[in-house]
């Protein structure tokens, strides 16, 4: 099986640029649906926008990184697994992106092995906690699953504008900042 390539700095700003058009269109679209009180195909589409912005932010890593003459900050496997297929480095990767730009003493402390306080414990156990649901959210929205542990069925109409828009607030201050990212490249 041959290894994709990763792209160019000029493939990359393109990608980058149509990512995050496309992520921004994802969570419009959401709003849309979640209007029309269709909360679970809503909560999914906005999974998928943060999804397509994390790839946006890694694109545009690979064009600021090009840039500047050094490497992106990601392996080379990482960068292929979130730019072409791998839903969980996406999410574990928005998580790093968002804790960096949203929280960047917190994130700062976390790298330097720094033991962070109550209030930081409280906002990483948060932000991990909705990035953890995000594609089990994403699932039930576009589909019934049965738990035969707990012998209960998960649909789209199980989930309620609450949670949606829980996860909005932070996929839409993910997305925006993803696009303030990406024009000032």
């Amino acid at each position: 099986m041959a290894v994709k390539r990763l792209p160019n700095e000029q493939e990359a700003a393109c990608g980058a640029v149509m990512a995050a058009t496309n992520a921004a269109d994802l969570l419009s679209d959401a709003d849309v649906l979640a209007a029309a009180g269709r909360h679970g195909r809503a909560l999914s589409l906005a999974v998928l926008a943060f999804e397509e912005s994390v790839k946006a932010r890694t694109l545009g890593a690979i064009v600021a990184a090009a840039r500047q003459g050094r490497p992106p900050g990601f392996s080379d496997d990482d960068l292929r697994k979130i730019i072409y297929s791998s839903h969980e480095a996406r999410h574990s990767a928005g998580l790093l992106q968002h804790l960096a730009a949203a929280y960047p003493d917190v994130y700062g402390k976390l790298m330097l092995g720094m033991v962070i306080d109550p209030a930081e414990t409280a906002v990483l156990q948060k932000l991990t906690g909705l990035a953890a649901s995000a594609n089990a959210g994403k699932q039930s929205g576009f589909y019934t699953d049965f738990d035969p542990n707990s012998g209960s069925w998960t649909a789209a109409g199980n989930i309620v504008n609450s949670d949606f828009e829980e996860i909005r607030a932070l996929i839409g201050e993910y997305v925006g900042e993803t696009q303030r990212q990406i024009d000032s490249l």
